[in-house]
C-alpha cells in the first residue's frame, strides 16, 4: 500500500512539473552549419549557424587544437536560430560545440575545422618542380637523339 501511495504522489509532482515553470528535457533536435569548407586560411572569419532552436539562449565554445578554450559565449536564439563567429588565429584543428541551455543535449553537438596557413612553399614547389621536368626534358632529348639519329 505505501508502495501504491508513493507512486501516486510521485506521479501527481511531475505532472506539476511543466505548471511550476520547469523546463522539460528531451534531445535537442538543432542542426548546426559553418560558414567555411573543412579547412580554412589562418586568419579567416568562421561563423557557426545552428537552426531548430526551441529554448532562450545557446552556449558556443571554440577550442583549438592545443586545447585551448579560445571563446565561450552565451547567446540569445531569435525565431529558433543563433550564429557566433571567431576569428581563426591558431593553426591545426578546431571544435566549435553548442549547447541549447535548457535542454537535455545530443552526444556530438559540435563542428570541426583545420585552420591552415597559406605557405610560400607551394610556388616555390611549383618553380622547382618545373625546372626539374624541362631539365629531364633536354637530357632525354639529348639522349634519344642518338637513339633515333636525328641530326642537330
Amino acid at each position: 500500500m505505501k508502495f501504491l501511495t508513493c507512486g501516486l504522489i510521485l506521479l501527481i509532482l511531475i505532472g506539476f512539473l511543466p505548471v511550476a515553470g520547469a523546463t522539460p528535457i528531451g534531445p535537442s533536435t538543432a542542426t548546426a552549419t559553418l560558414n567555411i569548407g573543412s579547412i580554412v586560411t589562418y586568419g579567416s572569419n568562421v561563423t557557426i549557424t545552428v537552426t531548430g532552436l526551441t529554448q532562450d539562449k545557446i552556449s558556443f565554445t571554440w577550442t583549438a587544437q592545443n586545447g585551448d578554450k579560445i571563446n565561450h559565449r552565451n547567446i540569445k536564439i531569435i525565431d529558433g536560430t543563433a550564429s557566433d563567429s571567431i576569428t581563426a588565429k591558431v593553426e591545426g584543428t578546431w571544435t566549435v560545440e553548442y549547447h541549447e541551455i535548457g535542454t537535455a543535449q545530443n552526444s556530438d553537438n559540435s563542428k570541426t575545422f583545420i585552420v591552415s596557413s597559406s605557405s610560400p612553399e607551394f610556388p616555390i614547389g611549383s618553380f622547382v618542380s618545373l625546372l626539374l621536368a624541362g631539365g629531364l626534358y633536354l637530357v632525354l632529348r639529348r639522349n634519344m637523339a642518338g637513339y633515333f639519329n636525328v641530326k642537330r
